[in-house]
Formats: structure tokens, sequence, C-alpha cells
């Protein structure tokens, strides 16, 4: 850690200053933002994984936020906040401008179905087998699930508006990718994203009256599997 001490003399601040420019040389002004990545600078071989388990922590991070409101709208849980936005979601009267709807749900869960396309949109190689694809394509299958059980009507990375039924159907469409990619990579991590995928596509048949279909992908998860 560098430290100014505060000099007793103008000659002696001099000094000071003039060892400080010749010791530290440019360094001084020179910021750098570790946060910040060039787009240029990104290789779809060796960022994949890095931006696949990007888009997981995304989903995870925005599914807590998902659950603590749902809870307050369905009635599990008691609301007594602070903020006005966050009680409209106990006595289930939400305005579109509602700042906690657009902000804690809405942002977040359009960002984890964003930053996976993202992943999907890159030229991966071996895209049959990588396990990033099967990453990404479980994780926005999941997001859009969510998306699906929490909205009367969505949209997706800028998309048309789609009804309960369409966001359904796109869940199951990138569940299936991820279930294929997943055991078709042929490691343990891949296995155990395809079941994920799996739960996920069961959920969307049953929310869909697929009966039917739900049950067998139930059925083919592996008793007492976790993710």
């Amino acid at each position: 850690m560098k430290k100014i001490v505060r000099a007793v003399s103008r000659t002696a601040a001099g000094a000071v200053l003039a060892l400080g420019a010749t010791a530290c040389g440019d360094e001084f002004v020179t910021v750098t933002n570790p946060n910040v990545i060039d787009a240029s600078t990104v290789d779809p071989v060796s960022s994949g994984n890095t931006l696949a388990l990007s888009a997981q922590q995304n989903f995870v991070d925005m599914f807590g936020l998902l659950a603590m409101y749902g809870a307050w709208f369905s009635g599990e849980a008691n609301v007594s906040d602070t903020f006005p936005t966050r009680n409209e979601f106990g006595v289930r009267n939400i305005t579109p401008l509602n700042g906690s709807l657009n902000g804690d749900v809405w942002a977040p869960l359009s960002r984890a179905i964003a930053s996976a396309k993202q992943v999907l949109d890159l030229a991966l190689p071996n895209p049959t087998t990588n396990i990033s694809v099967a990453r990404a394509a479980t994780f926005r299958g999941f997001a859009m699930l969510q998306m699906a059980s929490d909205f009367c009507t969505g949209s997706f990375s800028s998309g048309p508006e789609l009804n309960t039924n369409q966001m359904l159907d796109s869940a199951s469409f990138w569940l299936t990718r991820g279930i294929e990619v997943g055991r078709a990579n042929g490691t343990a991590e891949g296995a155990s994203l395809a079941n994920l995928a799996l739960v996920g596509r069961a959920r969307a048949r049953l929310q869909r009256r697929d009966n039917a279909g739900a049950a067998a992908d139930a059925a083919a998860v592996p008793a007492g599997f976790e993710f």
C-alpha cells in the first residue's frame, strides 16, 4: 500500500513529489477495470466454459428473488416490507410500473435468458457434444420455464410477445437440446446436466398438460438425483 505523507516544508514536499514521479512513472494515472472484457479478445474456444458458467450463475442469482416474490404473490409467505412496490405482491395488485417487478424479477430473469443465448450463438467446437452448449441450453430452458410460470406473456431476447404455451414450448425446445448434448458429452457432468434438463422438461410438459410426456421424462431421471 502506498502512503502519501504531508511534508513539513515546500522543499521537502517537492522532493517527495519528484521522487513519486520518478518511482511511479505514469502508472499513478493508469486505471484498469478487471470487470470489463473487450469483446474482440473473447475466444469462444477458451472462454466458452466461463461464459456458460456465467449464464448458469445468472439463473441462480435470480432464482432466489423469484422464490421470494412468488411466495409473497401466492400467499406462501407474508410480506411486511417498507417498500410499497413489494407489498403490492402480497395483495396481488401489481402495476406494470412496479419498480420491484421490473428490477428484481423481470430484468434478472431476462438477463439469464439472454446470457445463455450469447453462449449458444457462439461458434463453439463440437456443438453436439460441447458441455458449454449443454449448460447454456439447459439454463436457457429453465429460465424460459420460470418466465412461463410467473408471467402470462413474455418475450425472449427482444423477440415477439409469447403466450404461456409458446413460452413452455420454447423452454422444452432448449431443455431437449440440453438433454441431447449433455448425454452425447459422455461425462458425469454432461449426464448431470441432461438429468437436470429432463426435470425441467417434465415440468414444462406438465404445465403444457402433456401428462404422458411429463411422466416419461420424470421416470427417466435416476432415483435420488440432485443437482
